[in-house]
Order: C-alpha cells, then structure tokens, then sequence
C-alpha cells in the first residue's frame, strides 16, 4: 500500500501503487462534501476537469467518526457504517474507471467539515487490473444536501 499523502484544506490528495506498467496515480483535487439525512449517508467528491475523480461514499451510523469498511452491493445503500469509493481517471494513454474492492475509510473529524483518509484495493472496471490507492482529505465543508438529491438512494434502502 502507498503512503497516505498529505492533504491541504478543502483537498482530497491520492496516491497509488500498481503492478510494474501502471502508470501511478499521485492527484491533489478540490473537494465538496454533501450529507443526505434521509438516508443518512456522505458523498465527497473530488475532481478537476481534465484528470478525472474520486468519488467517496459513506452510508453513516450514529457515531459517525469511526472506521467505514469497503461494502460491495448491487443496489441501495450498504448497511453503515460502510463506504464505497469510485474512481476516474485520465492519463496521456486514456481514461480509467475503477471501483474499491476492499480496504476502509477511517473518519477522524466529522462536524462542519470532514477529514479522514483510506486505503484500498481498486480494481479496474474493464481490464479487472488492480491497483492499491490511499488517499487523506482534510476540513473539507460538509453542506447538507437538497432532500430531492437524496431521494433516489432511500428507495433502495430498507428501513433500519
């Protein structure tokens, strides 16, 4: 696994670590984090045009400063504390998409902002390669978001 890189205020910084060939991935984007009640669950996204993205999910519990594990699912929302992060990427050879496999999402502030950092295995979407991603994200501003945004993800959840 990489080291977690050092991430500046409002930022999500990645770094990765791939089998020989891979070209490694070593980003710093801008973030956003948007908080959905019903159901209770935080999107951080971070991006910027032309190098692609990281997207963080996190269906939270009641303590919401604690260690989220990586949960596949084939709809809804994973049981919490859970997370899932997908990722785009574009480099000179192309785009890549990948998703986490396994790993965790450790959360260590969680209030108007959230900072926390992961390590995971992600696994390329069309050639199956896998690669281990870390990443650290700091004081990023949590807002809540339009209850109509969320609205999509609480019909696939059952109720708790």
């Amino acid at each position: 696994m990489p080291p977690y890189p050092a991430a500046e205020r409002g930022k999500l910084a990645v770094q990765s670590a791939g089998p020989p060939g891979t070209e490694p991935m070593v980003r710093d984007w801008p973030a956003q984090a948007g908080m959905c009640e019903t159901p209770p669950m935080l999107q951080i996204r971070a991006e910027e045009a032309g190098t692609g993205g990281t997207m963080v999910l996190l269906a939270l519990p009641a303590n919401k400063v604690t260690s989220y594990p990586i949960t596949l699912v084939t709809q809804g929302l994973p049981t919490p504390p859970a997370a899932q992060i997908g990722v785009q990427v574009y480099t000179r050879t192309g785009s890549s998409a990948y998703q986490a496999q396994d790993g965790s999402v450790d959360i260590y502030v969680f209030d108007r902002t959230v900072s926390g950092r992961f390590a995971v295995t992600l696994r390329e979407i069309s050639s199956n390669t896998r690669i281990r991603y870390a990443g650290a994200f700091r004081e990023v501003p949590v807002v809540r978001l339009d209850p109509a945004l969320c609205a999509p993800a609480a019909k696939g959840v059952a109720p708790q």
